[in-house]
C-alpha cells in the first residue's frame, strides 16, 4: 500500500450543492402555485402578491 497517494476531499465542495438543494423546494412551490393561480383565473398582480408571501419561510 506504499504506492497509493492519500487523497482527501475538500468539505467546501458540497456547499454549492447544498444551496442548490435548498432552493429546489422554493422553485417548485412557486412554479406550481403560479400555474394553479393562473388556471383559477386570478390576475397577475394578485398572483405576484400571494406568491411573494411564499418566500417568507425561506
Amino acid at each position: 500500500m506504499k504506492g497509493q497517494p492519500i487523497t482527501s476531499r475538500n468539505p467546501w465542495v458540497f456547499i454549492p450543492t447544498l444551496y442548490f438543494a435548498e432552493g429546489l423546494p422554493y422553485i417548485i412551490v412557486n412554479t406550481v402555485s403560479v400555474i394553479l393561480y393562473k388556471k383559477m383565473g386570478i390576475d397577475n398582480a394578485s398572483i405576484a402578491f400571494w406568491t411573494s408571501w411564499l418566500y417568507l419561510p425561506w
